[in-house]
């Protein structure tokens, strides 16, 4: 220990003769130990730890890519993704989502809950189950049909304290009212490289049908942020 001790404090009596040598020292290090964190981390999200989703290997995004404009990777509107959901023979099925923030009103305080719109599809190709209730239905994808809501477990259990006869129940968004047809279970959570979003896609509140408009097939939504998932037939992954 006196060895030691001796060795620690010569080692510490020529780092501060050499200020700037131990400076650079000091940052290699940093930076060394920063970049081997962030390669580890990446390669652990990537090939350690796969996808909490059935069938992981056969999940794949679909972008839009127009060179001629230096746009590399770009939303779809709902026409497009109409096109290739119908069209398309590389994928077994197809779902669009959209995150939107909503307003709570019709209780003692209003607030802002974090939201998506998605295709019935979705929660399927992703094994999403619910806990009480169902997930969406193909028919409620459909401009006419009745408005409805899935919950969050966490916001069911803070909203409605875990009643399990909240079902039926109806909550006003935007000042529409939408009937409860289902909790997800506790473990399901969203993940970015699915579902690549500027906002916090693992922390969505409520899921509703995403309600597609036949007269909307005509005009692109250019200002619509429409997020592909695509499950390829057979193994492998890919996109356009």
């Amino acid at each position: 220990m006196n060895s030691l001790l001796q060795d620690c404090r010569y080692a510490v009596r020529v780092l501060r003769k050499n200020p700037g040598v131990t400076l650079v020292v000091v940052l290699s290090l940093a930076i060394g130990i920063g970049a081997n964190s962030a390669v580890s981390s990446v390669v652990a999200a990537l090939l350690l730890r796969p996808l909490p989703y059935p069938e992981p290997e056969r999940l794949a995004n679909i972008w839009l890519h127009s060179p001629r404009t230096g746009i590399n990777r770009d939303w779809l509107s709902q026409w497009q993704y109409t096109k290739i959901r119908d069209e398309n023979r590389s994928f077994e099925e197809a779902a669009v989502a959209r995150l939107i923030g909503w307003s709570l009103t019709g209780r003692a305080r209003p607030e802002r809950l974090r939201g998506m719109r998605c295709s019935s599809s979705l929660l399927r190709m992703l094994g999403a189950r619910a806990c009480i209730g169902r997930l969406l239905l193909p028919e409620e994808d459909r401009p006419e049909a009745p408005q409805v809501v899935i919950l969050s477990y966490g916001l069911w259990q803070r909203l409605f304290s875990g009643d399990p006869k909240v079902l039926g129940k109806s909550i006003v968004l935007e000042n529409n009212t939408y009937t409860v047809v289902g909790v997800m279970s506790p473990e399901f959570r969203l993940n970015t490289e699915v579902l690549p979003a500027l906002g916090r896609i693992d922390q969505m509140e409520i899921y509703l049908p995403f309600r597609f408009d036949p007269a909307d097939r005509i005009h692109e939504w250019c200002n619509v942020s429409a997020i592909e998932a695509r499950r390829l037939v057979g193994t492998g992954a890919g996109g356009y």
